[in-house]
């Protein structure tokens, strides 16, 4: 394959790599590159007085490949898509990184997930779940009217605290409260209320497919990572990228995914059959 000549916008792509969270920073990214100094990588997409701006040195350049490929490992893409993706606008160059770090999560929770081990409540039953047999798309394992308050709850062998929960609704991902039952090694969303009763959720904006995902880890998340899981908007491509490779380098001992797709119907619609359990 030839030579890279100018790649527009080096500096803020490399810095983009660092900020979705495939590089921890930029001594990292100098390493991947066999490079000792973080500077070194900078000056690449700043220029220098002898370093041409936007440019890699012809003798660092047969890493450029493999150091980007790292961001798009999910989406199985050849040499010649990387080299196209590197030469892309800015814009264009983000907006492929941004479909990584949601490819990413969702092939950990394909590979991880547990669909079959999550029970959902209404205030006054149980719901009943689905069974799938061999559906290549999601389908939704019970269905709830909006409005109508409902809890999840997963029992898991691991004991620990550690876990955290998503909502996602197509391309939108955001955070849900969880909460560990030491006693009955149970996860509950959204969990429990101040005088310690089970707490309940309801959803009143979109109808239509919900998946809830519960996370859990035998070690503790780290308090930044945590931290931006808590915020209230939408969360950012570099959190949910974060995420996945927190959950993608775990043993299978020291975690637990459990997903839950539920379909959520225009109030007046009738909701799947109870389980008097």
């Amino acid at each position: 394959m030839s030579e890279f000549g100018e790649i527009p916008s080096l500096y803020q792509k490399l810095r983009l790599l660092i900020d979705h969270g495939h590089y921890a920073d930029w001594t990292a990214l100098a390493a991947a590159f066999g490079v000792n100094s973080p500077s070194t990588v900078q000056a690449w997409g700043h220029g220098g007085a002898r370093q041409k701006k936007d440019w890699v040195p012809p003798k660092h350049q047969g890493k450029l490949l493999e150091v980007f490929a790292k961001a798009f490992a999910e989406r199985h893409y050849s040499a010649p898509r990387i080299r196209q993706v590197i030469l892309l606008p800015i814009s264009d160059f983000e907006a492929e990184l941004k479909g990584a770090s949601f490819a990413r999560l969702e092939e950990v929770i394909a590979q991880v997930g547990k669909t079959n081990a999550c029970a959902v409540f209404t205030h006054s039953s149980r719901l009943g779940m689905v069974r799938r047999h061999g559906a290549r798309q999601r389908e939704p394992q019970c269905t709830i009217p909006m409005g109508t308050p409902f809890r999840i709850e997963a029992r898991t062998p691991i004991e620990s605290g550690h876990a955290c929960a998503l909502q996602q609704v197509g391309t939108l991902w955001g955070s849900v409260d969880v909460s560990f039952e030491a006693s009955s090694h149970r996860l509950h969303v959204p969990g429990f209320t101040e005088d310690g009763a089970l707490d309940f959720v309801e959803e009143s904006d979109q109808p239509g497919l919900h998946r809830f995902i519960i996370l859990q880890s035998r070690t503790a998340l780290s308090a930044a990572l945590l931290a931006n899981l808590r915020q209230d908007s939408v969360l950012d491509p570099r959190t949910l990228g974060e995420l996945a490779a927190v959950f993608a380098a775990l043993k299978d001992e020291h975690r637990r995914i459990y997903v839950v797709d539920i379909a959520f119907t225009e109030p007046g619609r009738p909701a799947a059959p109870a389980d008097a359990t």
